[in-house]
C-alpha cells in the first residue's frame, strides 16, 4: 500500500504538470529506481512551466482550494518515513525531481 501511495502521488503530480506544458517534447515523466551506497533511490523527474510555491522549504499546492489539496507530497513523506527514509525535491533547468531514499540491508 505504501508503494502505491508513493508512486500514485508522485505520478499524479507529474502527470498534472505535464498536461500544462506547451512543448510536446517536454511532456515526459522519467521514473528510475536504483541502489546506491546502501540506499534504494526512487526518482521521479518531469518538466514544469508554472511557478512553484515554496514555503519554509516545503512545496505547497498551487490550487485555489488549498484545504482540499496539497496532501500528495505529505503522504509520500509519511510513507517513506515509515521505512526510515527521506524525500528531497529540487528544481533545475525547468525540471522537477522528487527523490525518495530508503536504507537497505546488505549495503554495497
Amino acid at each position: 500500500m505504501d508503494l502505491c501511495t508513493i508512486f500514485g502521488n508522485a505520478l499524479d503530480n507529474a502527470i498534472e504538470s505535464a498536461r500544462t506544458l506547451a512543448d510536446e517534447e517536454k511532456k515526459m515523466i522519467h521514473v528510475k529506481a536504483e541502489k546506491e551506497k546502501g540506499f534504494l533511490l526512487l526518482c521521479f523527474d518531469n518538466y514544469y512551466e508554472h511557478d512553484l510555491n515554496w514555503e519554509n522549504g516545503e512545496l505547497k499546492t498551487s490550487k485555489s482550494e488549498k484545504e482540499n489539496h496539497g496532501y500528495g507530497l505529505k503522504s509520500i513523506g509519511f510513507a517513506v518515513k515509515k521505512y526510515h527514509g527521506s524525500i528531497v525535491s529540487r528544481t533545475q533547468d525547468g525540471r522537477f525531481r522528487l527523490t525518495a531514499a530508503f536504507p537497505v540491508e546488505g549495503r554495497d
